[in-house]
């Protein structure tokens, strides 16, 4: 499990999903998102991130903020 303990800045996860920061901190709140808050930033762990992606409905609820 190589992608185990890498974590994700919010730029990668943003990239990744063509979505925008706000877009991903809505996804975040309505809990449809797995982040944990590091300090002041928000970070994702790879592998959650990686399972996440074939189990949302394209991206999180699918709306764009």
């Amino acid at each position: 499990m190589q992608n185990e303990d890498r974590w994700l800045t919010t730029n990668e996860v943003c990239g990744d999903l063509s979505s925008s920061r706000q877009t991903r901190t809505f996804w975040i709140e309505a809990n449809e998102f797995p982040a944990v808050k590091a300090v002041k930033f928000g970070r994702n762990k790879q592998d959650e991130f990686d399972g996440w992606i074939p189990h949302s409905k394209k991206y999180g609820s699918g709306r764009e903020v």
